[in-house]
């Protein structure tokens, strides 16, 4: 399905250490998420085993994480998309 024109956002790679752009494929749907939790949820408040004893819910759990990852800054989107080599045919609509 080739329809519309090709968004990207770019990337960096903490393997290869370059920036990159990816193309973006779809929006995401996370309707069924509402019913994951709920059903988490209830087997964590009415399921009765051990494995509430090894939690600590009394404690809040804090994540440190950096601004950015990346140690150099990265260029521009327009001159990243220009370099970008796909392994992949491009659609001609």
């Amino acid at each position: 399905m080739c329809a519309g024109s090709v968004r990207y956002n770019i990337a960096y790679s903490k393997q290869t250490k370059r920036w990159t752009v990816k193309p973006i494929l779809e929006d995401k749907d996370y309707t069924y998420l509402d019913d994951l939790m709920e059903d988490v949820l209830f087997q964590r408040l009415h399921v009765q085993d051990n494995t509430n004893d090894l939690l600590d819910f009394d404690t809040p759990q804090t994540l440190c994480l950096p601004h950015n990852i990346a140690p150099i800054p990265p260029p521009s989107k327009d001159s990243l998309i220009t370099a970008h080599i796909s392994r992949f045919p491009v659609c001609d609509v």
